[in-house]
């Protein structure tokens, strides 16, 4: 998953997980519209990964349409329910050097994602914690010694 740029150098990567559970008919839209502005907008190498949570609808084979259509969009297909779960199963498999998710519905647009990533791939900071969604709302960095 990490690229390098024209001179050769490494980049940070991110991996969004995209959880979901019975969202067939807004899924298509949702990942299209954040795929769009990350290829466009984003300045880092990223993957966005469906998450498919038991659905019982069509939600798993609108996923599998999404990364015939979409370069970046990979799907997981998990037997059981849950966002924990479908964060830790793809989180902890994943090569980017940020992960992170949004719900699918991109109650924040997805313009409010760098912001919230920048410092993380900058190195400046080792956790960002925040909501973009509300006005009096902001990203909150911090950092912590190991």
């Amino acid at each position: 998953m990490n690229e390098q740029n024209a001179g050769g150098v490494r980049q940070r990567s991110v991996e969004i997980v995209v959880p979901v559970y019975n969202e067939a008919h807004v899924l298509a839209g949702s990942v299209g519209r954040l795929h769009a502005y990350l290829e466009t907008s984003f300045p880092f190498p990223f993957t966005i990964t469906v998450a498919d949570n038991a659905s019982t609808d069509a939600t798993w084979q609108a996923a599998l349409d999404l990364t015939q259509r979409l370069p970046h969009v990979h799907a997981v297909h998990l037997d059981t329910k849950g966002r924990g779960r479908a964060l830790k199963h793809v989180w902890s498999r994943s090569g980017a050097d940020v992960v992170a998710y949004m719900d699918v519905d991109l109650p924040t647009g997805p313009e409010g994602f760098l912001p919230l990533v920048a410092p993380l791939l900058s190195g400046h900071s080792d956790l960002a914690i925040g909501s973009v969604g509300a006005p009096a709302s902001s990203a909150e960095h911090l950092e912590y010694a190991s």
